[in-house]
């Protein structure tokens, strides 16, 4: 028996010693913003914050309110953390507006999508680092960018972790306009996590993780509960 499990720990001894944030998100193709739908609800929530807002719930999911932070430096919330690198401040700020389509949005998306943590140190950096994660654990990570004033034009935002993605803040470039949101999924290889965003005027809306199923898990709990189901049958025969 020691024999057998030695190769697991040694697998189990490799990933706990690789650094912190090492896994590359796959990113989906940036999405423009356009109803409550936009907020997944694939697999089992984790967690979810509004940068500068108050909590909202939209589409099932709550997004705990998280304070502005008027300071370069880090800000700790739950199990999650930002860090402002930049002679910037990070302020939370009014980005909504009055006209369509973003003023056609539900109230709570406008509360997650109309506030948020903005970096103008310019180039400036923010930061996102997600802790408490479990080893092996696919993640599906959902983040949004929207500056629905007139002064959101010709702006966007790049989002690294391993790979990148680049978001656009103002579809109209006009006041009313919407900004992306963006899904990225993972499997954690450490219990740290780091995506990046960077800019001019670097921004973040809101965040949400979930954990999710790889396909072969999936497809195992099915064979299960197929094999129960059966098993279940012969037994009532």
């Amino acid at each position: 028996m020691k024999i057998k499990s030695l190769p697991l720990l040694i697998v189990s001894t490799i990933i706990s010693s690789m650094p912190a944030g090492a896994a590359t998100l796959t990113f989906a193709a940036p999405t423009l913003i356009s109803g409550d739908a936009n907020v997944s609800t694939q697999g089992a929530f984790d967690r979810a914050y509004n940068f500068a807002g108050s909590t909202a719930t939209v589409n099932t999911v709550t997004f705990t309110g998280v304070a502005a932070n008027d300071q370069s430096n880090t800000i700790t919330f739950g199990a999650t953390s930002d860090t402002v690198v930049s002679n910037g401040a990070v302020n939370g700020a009014g980005y909504g507006s009055g006209d369509a389509p973003y003023n056609d949005l539900s109230s709570d998306y406008k509360g997650i999508l109309g506030e948020a943590i903005w970096n103008d140190g310019g180039p400036a950096t923010l930061t996102l680092t997600l802790n408490g994660l479990t080893l092996g654990q696919q993640y599906l990570f959902q983040t949004w960018t929207n500056d629905s004033r007139s002064f959101g034009a010709n702006r966007s935002g790049s989002i690294t972790a391993g790979n990148s993605v680049i978001l656009d803040y103002n579809n109209t470039d006009a006041s009313g306009g919407l900004g992306q949101f963006v899904i990225g999924t993972f499997i954690a290889d450490a219990t740290s996590q780091v995506i990046t965003y960077e800019s001019n005027n670097s921004m973040i809306n809101a965040v949400q993780l979930r954990a999710i199923p790889e396909p072969g898990s999936a497809a195992l709990l099915g064979m299960v509960g197929v094999a129960a189901l059966i098993r279940r049958r012969r037994l009532s025969w």
